[in-house]
């Protein structure tokens, strides 16, 4: 029989996945409509509010499955539109832990300018080789990225079209971001996803 076929079952989930989504929102929809304009039972209402929590989980899940196809690898992080690169140099003194900024250049930085992206349970560490620092940032609106050498943030590497990709802090709308320094090098914070060509980089191997 067609359903003990090991990949109908495959196919079987695939479509499940692809589909539920969508008809979770449109019956969570229904049922919250329905409330305002008749009155449902609570119950009704928190079946609702469930179905919505499980498609939201639905989409994360298709977001991490999406970074985990990334390679790991060594390379340099590039932003196409300005031409710049990540470098991150060690930290100031002899004793850590060290934090040192995360800058876009245009100059070659041997190994400060090539980075690490090792598989991370769903996401990836992101390592500068020549500082050992990795990209680390508390996952607030507006905070920079930088180099820290005694803990890390876990990333999503989501593609973003061609050889584009968005490196995404995890949970939240909050990608990597050039920011733009008049009076020196530019750096890197977290932004909401906008589209802007600061939040689009490349991953060229080293």
């Amino acid at each position: 029989m067609a359903f003990l076929n090991p990949a109908f079952r495959v196919q079987r989930l695939s479509y499940q996945r692809s589909i539920f989504p969508v008809y979770a929102r449109l019956l969570a929809e229904h049922l919250l409509l329905r409330r305002r304009v008749s009155g449902i039972k609570a119950s009704d209402a928190a079946l609702a509010l469930c179905l919505l929590f499980l498609q939201s989980s639905v989409a994360s899940d298709e977001t991490n499955e999406n970074s985990r196809k990334f390679p790991s690898g060594m390379y340099r992080i590039v932003n196409p539109a300005l031409g710049t690169w990540a470098r991150n140099l060690p930290g100031p003194g002899h004793q850590g832990p060290w934090r040192s900024s995360i800058v876009m250049t245009t100059q070659f930085s041997s190994v400060y300018q090539t980075w690490e992206v090792t598989p991370d349970e769903e996401g990836y560490r992101i390592r500068n080789y020549g500082s050992s620092n990795s990209a680390f940032s508390t996952g607030h609106a507006e905070d920079p990225v930088i180099g820290f050498s005694d803990g890390f943030t876990k990333w999503y590497i989501e593609p973003a079209g061609g050889d584009n990709y968005r490196i995404h802090y995890p949970n939240r709308d909050l990608i990597w971001t050039v920011r733009p320094n008049e009076f020196s090098l530019d750096t890197i914070s977290l932004e909401p996803a906008q589209g802007a060509e600061g939040q689009v980089f490349q991953f060229i191997e080293s």
